[in-house]
């Protein structure tokens, strides 16, 4: 006689690593489509196809969870962004690399458009929420922190200046990109790709030594 749990398909539980990236891509997708406020956790880990229990295992919450969707496009951003910065640091002469770097910069701009929005109705919202300001507050530390140690690991703004100075860099670069990001967003027909060039030209050759 055949032992009936023999032949019973096994199922296994997916790995936790794999849960959070579904529930990040789905949430991703969520937040650019209908924003921040408009998104559930329960709809977001139904399309996911877990239970809200993962998200709040995984996440904490949905303030988490849009922390992490921030921080996981943010990093990729970033090490393109700092690559880009650096890409013409082997010219022969160091005043190009504001023209080399910009229109770069103002591809990524433009990538990240729909994103800032979602970041600006966080932002809104964490005005009102003392969970949410805790999440924005700590997720602008970090984003601040990642730009300022590559910049200052490159020394981009030179010899002698320290992590202070390039922290300093890091908060004007990032309000630059995330405001035109957002104007893009919002009107492309007065912010399209030339303007965006020409605009980051400006600042970058101000910003450089």
């Amino acid at each position: 006689m055949t032992d009936a749990t023999s032949t019973r398909p096994t199922t296994r539980r997916p790995r936790r690593a794999q849960v959070r990236a579904d529930v990040l891509d789905a949430a991703r997708e969520a937040f650019l489509t209908h924003g921040y406020a408009a998104c559930s956790v329960n709809d977001i880990a139904a399309e996911a196809g877990f239970t809200k229990g993962a998200v709040y295992s995984n996440f904490g919450g949905k303030p988490g969870l849009f922390a992490e969707v921030f921080q996981r496009d943010f990093g990729r951003a970033t090490a393109q962004l700092v690559a880009d910065l650096l890409d013409g640091t082997g010219l022969r002469d160091r005043a190009q690399l504001p023209d080399v770097a910009a229109g770069r910069l103002a591809d990524l701009v433009i990538r990240q458009a729909p994103l800032q929005v979602a970041v600006g109705e966080f932002c809104s919202v964490a005005h009102s929420s003392p969970e949410v300001a805790e999440t924005y507050a700590a997720m602008r530390a970090d984003q601040l922190d990642l730009v300022a140690d590559a910049l200052h690991r490159q020394r981009l703004l030179g010899d002698g200046q320290d992590l202070a100075d390039h922290r300093e860099a890091a908060v004007l670069l990032l309000a630059v990109l995330s405001s035109l990001s957002l104007e893009h967003r919002a009107a492309p027909e007065l912010y399209p790709r030339a303007v965006l060039i020409a605009a980051l030209t400006r600042f970058l050759a101000g910003l450089l030594p």
